[in-house]
């Protein structure tokens, strides 16, 4: 089995689980962007040649698309892992295959040349009451529920 093969397989899968009233929800159209780089550089790769190393090679290649966060992209190989460790609850990997992907570190902030969003700064409090005021507050919230987060 191809690593496309069983790309397909999760896709059928995917769909039913990440789907809402007949239409693929955001995850399911994240888990099928996370796949699109898997599929190009390993798509016709054996299954079991599949490892850590692999997976760093896609990291590494997201990395250098310039087109991705580091967040991003660490939510995507995370998405990966998941992809196989559902692989490994069908028996299509190894239990040490899913087990091994576990092994490869997030990208840190500072330590990688992915790009980095800006941090979102805190609102002060005064922008936050003109906006509650405006709010309309129909959806059962009392402003009182707002100041308690």
């Amino acid at each position: 089995m191809t690593v496309s093969d069983m790309l397909l397989r999760y896709r059928d899968h995917a769909e039913q689980k990440y789907s809402t009233g007949g239409k693929p929800g955001k995850e399911f159209v994240e888990m099928r962007y996370a796949a699109r780089p898997l599929r190009e550089l390993f798509g016709s790769s054996g299954l079991r040649r599949f490892g850590p190393k692999e997976l760093k090679l896609v990291q590494q290649h997201m990395v250098q698309s310039k087109k991705l966060s580091r967040k991003v992209i660490n939510h995507r190989i995370s998405r990966i892992r998941r992809i196989f460790r559902w692989a490994g609850s069908e028996s299509l990997v190894a239990p040490g295959t899913v087990h091994g992907l576990k092994c490869v570190e997030e990208l840190r902030y500072g330590q990688t040349t992915a790009r980095e969003c800006p941090r979102v700064k805190e609102v002060a409090q005064c922008d936050v009451d003109v906006v509650l005021s405006e709010v309309s507050w129909s959806s059962g919230y009392t402003k009182s529920d707002s100041r308690q987060g």
